[in-house]
């Protein structure tokens, strides 16, 4: 049975939003060729090893050539709504741009995208097409930080000496414009898009969140925002992790870490104390038993007060493809996160990584 996804009003859309529950997340890029997890490998590979498991080593430009084989002719856009729906998914986001900067529509200003590759089209237009037919919403993660581009960062540079971007470079500008190009694109040309799902990692005030607010504002003013840009979100994004008390309220919305403090905490790794407590929390991620961050919350709050949101989880330990990781959790505890999430008005937003093929594995096709 569809479920009714065309909104005239922002408040429509978060009501549906509220209701919708139950999604699906979609991790699927070039590096599924090579069993990694998305874009970490080739910024910090020490914290992708703690966070997700032991994985094979490549090196960034291993990675980045990656895209030159990569032809997924078993993508079948229809079969993964089937799925998700039968499930009782009621929603998709799906991975227009990581923060390897390669790109799974046609993206203006670049030639490192899908389109480029051996494969030839456009996936985010297809898998749109499919969720359109289908009455499934979809939504596009995208992904601020971009290794690729020049303005992004200093790509003579190895990207795990500057991942996290170099604003001060006057090339900032021009990256900032490459971003937008994006999202007008995915805004204009893919149907009715749900949701933003940004991924900004750090010091979201870099990338400008009020220009793009008002963009999303203009070109789409229905689709949901979520809060990895900065400015004010329309639902908040716990990650590998279930709120542990109460109900989340609305609060003035949190800095979030910066640039500074990321790279203090990768520094701190090598100390020898302190080190192996932070190498502890990173393999607490990858379990999912590890609360990033305190939540406000209330036992019943008033109803004005509620903070829409949602919980992405893994399924195993990546949220990429990674043949040797078969850790899927056992459909009891699946249902039980469901039920927890829910029942605290929150969305479980469950992830999945295609193989190369472009099909779901075994292990993780239905919930």
């Amino acid at each position: 049975m569809k479920h009714s996804i065309k909104c005239q009003t922002k408040e429509q859309r978060l009501d549906w939003y509220k209701a919708a529950k139950f999604g699906l997340f979609v991790h699927w890029g070039p590096y599924s060729l090579a069993g990694v997890e998305a874009s970490w490998p080739i910024m910090a590979p020490e914290l992708a090893a703690l966070a997700f498991g032991e994985q094979p080593e490549i090196s960034e430009a291993d990675y980045v050539s990656l895209a030159n084989r990569f032809n997924p002719t078993g993508f079948d856009p229809k079969a993964w709504v089937r799925s998700a729906q039968g499930a009782g998914m009621r929603y998709c986001v799906f991975t227009a741009k990581h923060h390897d900067g390669f790109c799974m529509f046609d993206a203006p200003e670049t030639d490192y995208k899908i389109t480029n590759a051996p494969y030839g089209r456009d996936l985010c237009k297809e898998l749109a097409d499919a969720c359109a037919e289908a009455g499934l919403a979809l939504g596009f993660y995208y992904s601020p930080p971009d290794m690729h581009h020049h303005g992004y960062r200093d790509t003579t540079k190895p990207a795990t000496s500057n991942w996290l971007g170099e604003p001060s470079r006057p090339e900032w500008a021009e990256y900032l414009d490459y971003m937008e190009s994006h999202i007008r694109k995915l805004l204009t040309e893919y149907g009715d898009i749900s949701l933003l799902w940004f991924d900004g990692l750090s010091s979201h005030d870099k990338y400008d969140p009020a220009r793009f607010h008002r963009l999303v504002r203009e070109l789409s003013p229905t689709t949901l925002i979520n809060d990895r840009l900065g400015g004010g979100p329309d639902f908040i994004t716990p990650e590998q992790y279930i709120p542990s008390a109460g109900i989340p309220i609305k609060s003035k919305p949190a800095g979030g870490i910066t640039d500074a403090q990321f790279r203090w905490l990768l520094r701190l790794l090598g100390a020898p104390l302190i080190g192996t407590w932070l190498k502890k929390l990173a393999r607490r991620y990858g379990e999912g038993n590890l609360q990033l961050a305190r939540i406000p919350s209330a036992p019943y709050p008033d109803p004005e007060d509620f903070q829409p949101w949602e919980t992405c989880m893994t399924m195993n330990k990546t949220w990429a493809y990674n043949p040797t990781d078969r850790a899927y959790k056992p459909a009891a505890e699946l249902i039980r996160n469901l039920v927890k999430v829910t029942g605290r008005g929150g969305n479980d937003r469950l992830n999945i990584g295609p193989t190369p093929e472009g099909e779901f594995p075994p292990g993780g096709a239905t919930p």
